[in-house]
This record gives structure tokens, sequence and C-alpha cells, in this order.
């Protein structure tokens, strides 16, 4: 519905059938109480919006710099996505280099990829139970050797795949958590260095500043979710904590 505020849920879409983009929004919401972005700052409810508009705290952390195209869809072949994303992030030409946060810009990718959540889902769950740990980076690269043999056309080894590798049904079921992971969803380049949050698609209201009495807002609409490496724990808002910077108001429309 176009006369929605951006920031209002669209409830007449589809929600249960797979393969629709909002089938994925509810498996990310499922999957929130693994991370805490804000650290210890809750939610501050304001008593002034005006109709169609919510007034939020937060601060400007970073912009985007470069957009990939590509978008994942029911269409698009996952192998030859990943392997875009891995060369505009700089993984194939220097997957040791720093990153921001601390790491390096493969293990932000591959945990950007998954959103850091754990594709080992056991006991009947659907939706994962815990972030990404040691194992999940060896399943991610089990992942990528298989794709990358598929990709050009080498033969696969059984005996090669069982003496270096987790079993190829674990590559498997990593390979579906990255498609409800960035279904519909771009991948996108940051000024600070940041990488590889993924993005909804949607139109954007570029943000603008207003004065509403004594009180600065900036105004903007809300593309999407999105997973930042490297401050999915608090990290953004440690100078808040220290005093050193103020949360803004942003009024969202």
């Amino acid at each position: 519905m176009m006369s929605l505020p951006s920031w209002v849920p669209d409830w007449t879409r589809d929600f249960n059938t797979v393969y629709s983009p909002s089938y994925y929004t509810t498996f990310r919401l499922r999957t929130l109480s693994l991370f805490n972005a804000c650290g210890s700052h809750l939610f501050d409810v304001s008593n002034s919006d005006e109709q169609g508009s919510l007034k939020v705290s937060g601060i400007i952390f970073d912009e985007v710099t470069l957009i990939n195209p590509s978008l994942m869809d029911i269409a698009k072949q996952p192998v030859e996505l990943v392997r875009d994303w891995r060369i505009m992030a700089g993984v194939e030409t220097q997957p040791n280099k720093s990153y921001p946060s601390g790491g390096t810009i493969l293990d932000a990718f591959w945990r950007t990829l998954s959103l850091d959540l754990s594709s080992s889902r056991r006991g009947g769950f659907l939706i994962p139970t815990k972030r990404a740990g040691l194992k999940d980076r060896k399943i991610h690269d089990t992942f990528w050797y298989l794709a990358l043999l598929r990709l050009y056309n080498r033969p696969i080894s059984d005996q090669k795949i069982a003496e270096d590798f987790q079993n190829r049904l674990e590559s498997n079921v990593f390979c579906a958590h990255i498609h409800e992971s960035t279904f519909e969803r771009r991948f996108f380049y940051s000024k600070r260095g940041y990488m590889v949050p993924f993005i909804l698609r949607g139109t954007e209201t570029a943000p603008k500043q207003i004065t509403n009495g004594s009180e600065a807002e900036t105004v903007c609409s809300i593309i999407g979710d999105a997973y930042l490496h490297g401050i999915m724990d608090g990290e953004a808002v440690k100078k808040i904590d220290e005093g050193e910077e103020s949360f803004q108001t942003f009024r969202l429309i």
C-alpha cells in the first residue's frame, strides 16, 4: 500500500509463502533477540508525533558509498551472486585485509552473508537459535569450495570432501540459510569501510534537516532492515555511553 508511511508494516502482504519478500522479513524478525545494536538504550516513546510520522532517537553512523545492483531472487543463481559480492568486497584480492571493527574482510564477509547466524538448526528449529561460530566458518568454506567447482564445471571428489571438509549436507544447509538471509536484498559498502550490510528494496526519501521549535530533526524514510557487521552488539553507541556524543532526533515518514 503506497499510502502507508515507510515505517508502517503492510499487513496485507503475503507473509506465508516462500519466496515472498515478506516471508523472509519474519525470518529476520524472529532472530532479533540474538542482537543488541542499541546496547543498554531503549526506545523512547514520543507523545508529539505528527500523523503519519514517528520520532526516534539515533545516530548517523556511516554513509553508503557503493551499492551492488545484483539482487538475490528466485531467478538468480546464488553462486554467481555471491561471487559478485565477494569481488565487490575485496574478498578475492585482499581476504586478510583488516576490517574496521576488527578481524579480516573475509571473516566479516561470511558472517554478513549469514547475518552472523548459525546455519545449524537441530531439534526441529526452523529459525536460527544462536550466533555463528568457528564451525560455521568451516561450513562456509565447504559451501564456497563446492560452489566454485560447480561454477567452473570441475568434478567433485567425494573422497576429497570427506578428507578436507565438512559433509556436503551441511554445505547445502548453509546455501539455503544464506538464501533466506539475503533474499530480495542488496549488498553495499560504506564510506568508513564497513562492508556488506543487506538492505531491502524500496524508495528512499533523502534525509533533510528541519528545525521544529528548539529541536533539530532529520527527516527520512525507512528502506529496510540491515545487518552491519561490527556494530550489532552496541559498538556504535559506545561514544554515547561514554558521554562523548549524544543522540539525534529523526522523524520517520
